[in-house]
């Protein structure tokens, strides 16, 4: 059974469906007195036949469209069921009060449930307007859920990228805070390229009014990379020649000319390295990076970095410059190289004016890289204090700067052969140490002299200590 609304149901007294209900009613009934003529003849509309036949009207009627239908049907019953058992000659029985009560149940009966049913209906609908309320409610709130969601997935996305630049900016920051030029750079070339996504970058250093490429990151063997470019070519040079960040864009646009052919191995993004007067020491270049980094914050981004790194490299010059001036390394207690270098020329220049006898001993430890760095730091200051103790008093103990030869002698006043004769005795006393031997296992660590005194031939002191490094006494 299909209900009908309330608003359907007040129309219909007006309109035309209203008649249309009053048509079916008159029809049905009209079929059961036809029946009942055609069936039961003698007895007028089913007078004394429980259930009466008109029940059937007056509770689907009023079950179907409600309490206008319920009236208008029990309205037909009733008439009909008087009007009949009159005309059926039967009027006795309208002296019995008792025969009232069916035609006015009829009526009752049928406006009740009309009235029920339209009650029923309109509750019917307020619940189900309710649910869709609440189901409206309930898609609002899993609508608000996934908002809610997305938006927390987004929190907690930009938490996680604030956390991850955080380390990052913390890492770099502490690989900055370095004073050793050969370490600053790379550290540079990691911390940039992290935080700009770069894949491909690269920094070149000026030497003799070129570039020359000394650091890398995510080159394969098979990229056309440059490895020295002229001091105004491409992108690099001109970064590096007019000190300002330049991009592929701006070089395309100032370049009439120019072919983006011609910037292959070239770089998409460089940027000068200063010093903090301005002088430019070298470009860090970019060579490969997503293109959704390829921006005007990535440049900005790049602009800061570059200053970071102008005031990184400047206490770099600065420590570079204190530590020139110190004579005596602090941490082998020995001269500093650019001592061995100033005092040995002076030397070499008075053995040359007043022809006295002048040696260098270079001091090399064969396996000493095969050592873990902790070790290798142990054993150097071992050797450097060794070196002091076992030295004449004229003698002076410097470091040299290469890793393989660590330390230097300058004998004052010794000739070759003198010299020879000092290797040797250090050769005995340093085999009594036996370096390396860590109760009973590993390699001992082997020393070598190379050797080179002072002739008239020789014009320089570096050629003096070139000599020294071919002649090895073992």
């Amino acid at each position: 059974m299909k209900w009908i609304r309330k608003d359907e149901i007040t129309k219909q007294i007006k309109g035309k469906r209203f008649f249309k209900i009053c048509g079916e009613i008159v029809f049905f009934y009209g079929v059961l007195v036809l029946l009942n003529h055609l069936l039961y003849p003698d007895i007028p509309v089913f007078y004394g036949i429980s259930p009466h036949p008109f029940w059937i009207g007056v509770l689907f009627f009023p079950l179907r469209y409600g309490w206008s239908a319920g009236l208008v049907s029990g309205l037909v019953s009733s008439s009909l069921y008087l009007s009949l058992v009159y005309l059926k000659g039967d009027p006795y029985l309208f002296e019995d009060y008792l025969f009232y009560i069916i035609p006015s149940l009829f009526l009752m009966v049928g406006v009740l449930i009309g009235v029920g049913i339209e009650s029923f209906i309109r509750r019917l609908h307020q619940r189900e307007d309710d649910i869709e309320k609440q189901k409206q409610e309930i898609s609002a709130l899993g609508s608000n859920k996934k908002f809610l969601e997305s938006v927390n997935a987004g929190l907690e996305k930009k938490i996680v990228s604030q956390m991850s630049t955080i380390v990052t900016l913390y890492s770099g920051a502490r690989k900055l805070e370095s004073l050793n030029r050969e370490t600053i750079y790379p550290a540079m070339l990691d911390f940039f390229s992290e935080t700009l996504e770069a894949s491909e970058s690269a920094i070149y250093l000026l030497e003799e009014d070129r570039w020359v490429l000394k650091y890398q990151k995510g080159w394969q063997d098979y990229h056309r990379r440059k490895n020295i470019l002229d001091r105004t070519e491409g992108l690099i040079g001109q970064a590096g020649s007019t000190g300002k960040i330049v991009s592929v864009r701006d070089f395309l646009r100032s370049e009439k000319d120019s072919s983006p052919i011609g910037l292959l191995g070239d770089a998409m993004i460089a940027g000068p390295l200063k010093r903090e007067d301005g002088e430019v020491i070298g470009v860090y270049s970019i060579q490969n990076i997503p293109f959704l980094r390829f921006t005007s914050t990535s440049l900005n981004l790049l602009s800061l970095l570059l200053d970071w790194a102008s005031h990184s490299l400047e206490k770099v010059y600065y420590f570079e410059e204190l530590y020139s001036k110190t004579i005596i390394d602090e941490i082998y207690n020995v001269y500093q190289h650019h001592y061995f270098q100033s005092r040995g020329k002076q030397e070499f220049l008075r053995s040359k004016t007043y022809y006295l006898p002048f040696s260098v001993v270079l001091i090399r430890l064969k396996n000493l890289t095969t050592y873990p760095k902790e070790v290798q730091l142990n054993l150097l200051q071992v050797v450097s204090r060794f070196l002091n103790h076992q030295s004449r008093e004229i003698d002076i103990v410097t470091k040299f700067g290469e890793e393989d030869i660590p330390f230097a002698l300058l004998l004052l006043t010794t000739s070759k052969e003198g010299a020879m004769e000092v290797c040797q005795d250090l050769r005995k006393s340093f085999h009594q140490l036996h370096l390396g031997d860590f109760q009973g296992k590993g390699e001992l660590l082997n020393i070598e002299f190379g050797v080179g005194s002072f002739d008239p031939k020789i014009k320089t002191f570096d050629q003096m200590v070139q000599k020294a490094g071919e002649n090895w006494v073992l």
